[in-house]
């Protein structure tokens, strides 16, 4: 475009710290959403957006779908969405997966609280930088949770060393990655 590189500075998208911080669980919240209390005690994997394909809800219900076994291990992912609505009927049906309604702005610091570990398990798109940045990513970080995100569009840059980076478009990392947080938080 003809400007200097030497003036040019790229800015990470950013974050409201003084509303995404670590804070206690809010047990309202979980029991609007349905959250059995024996259950706020296990590990508490989250999905934040709407759940289609292009944010990687397949390859999350595939790897919710696998990991039925582990009872260490309670999803949390929006009722709203394609990929929902297409699994719907599966996904309520596993005791360990709690579908939430929408939440508005002002809780989502309360729903990022709820949960162990933040999966960011956006696709790889042909032709597309795929997920450029997600703000679920900065959020979850912010708010001091595990994450495990996708390599792809901008998810590795701004997670740098901040969390668990994992092949896109593969429901058995997202398996293999909530096995390992699930280990390292028991």
């Amino acid at each position: 475009m003809g400007c200097n590189p030497a003036i040019i500075f790229s800015l990470p998208h950013g974050v409201n710290v003084d509303d995404f911080r670590p804070e206690r669980k809010n047990l309202e919240l979980a029991r609007r959403i349905g959250v059995r209390p024996d259950d706020l005690g296990k590990n508490i994997a989250l999905f934040v957006g709407n759940y289609n394909a292009y944010k990687g809800a397949e390859f999350m219900t595939e790897a919710i779908l696998n990991f039925r076994s582990d009872d260490r291990l309670v999803f949390l992912i929006p009722d709203n969405g394609p990929v929902f609505l297409k699994h719907a009927d599966e996904l309520n049906a596993l005791p360990n997966v709690y579908a939430y309604p929408p939440i508005d702005d002002q809780q989502m610091p309360d729903l990022y609280n709820l949960a162990d570990i933040v999966v960011i398990p956006s696709m790889r798109c042909p032709g597309t930088s795929s997920d450029r940045s997600p703000n679920s990513l900065t959020e979850a970080m912010a708010s001091g949770k595990a994450v495990i995100g996708t390599a792809v569009g901008g998810i590795p840059l701004i997670m740098g060393n901040a969390g668990l980076l994992i092949a896109p478009n593969d429901s058995n990392a997202i398996v293999e990655a909530d096995r390992k947080s699930t280990r390292l938080n028991s």
